[in-house]
């Protein structure tokens, strides 16, 4: 390889890298974000946040029990009966991209951005 080939490689990754953190920073909106409540890949709740009251949401399926707590842009799983408890010690989330997961329940309580491009890059 040649000293010109090694450049158009750094080239690319740096500016691949570069790229997908504009893009992203510019379509997220991370003000403007909604909390979404999976069980087995089917939405089962969606809502904006903040939440101007304090809201409790039980989740009972097939596979268990949950109840989850949205106080403001706070959500957490205050209880489970999954025998390990590990969703409800994993505490709160209130950023955009984080989640809390109940394995035994395939529950997935998400945090996403809006967006105002057309393109759904939050999935």
């Amino acid at each position: 390889m040649k000293k010109a080939d090694i450049f158009l490689i750094v080239f690319f990754i740096v500016s691949s890298i570069a790229l997908s953190f504009y893009v992203t920073s510019n379509i997220i909106d991370y003000n403007n974000k909604y909390l979404i409540i999976k069980v087995d890949n089917e939405i089962l709740v969606k809502r904006d946040l903040p939440v101007e009251e304090k809201e409790i949401i039980p989740i009972k399926t097939k596979y268990g029990y949950n109840l989850i707590e949205i106080d403001n842009d706070v959500v957490r799983i205050i209880e489970a009966d999954c025998h390990n408890q590990i969703c409800v010690k994993d505490g709160s989330i209130s950023k955009v991209g984080e989640v809390l997961v109940c394995l035994p329940h395939k529950l997935i309580v998400e945090i996403k951005g809006k967006s105002d491009s057309e393109v759904d890059i939050t999935n």
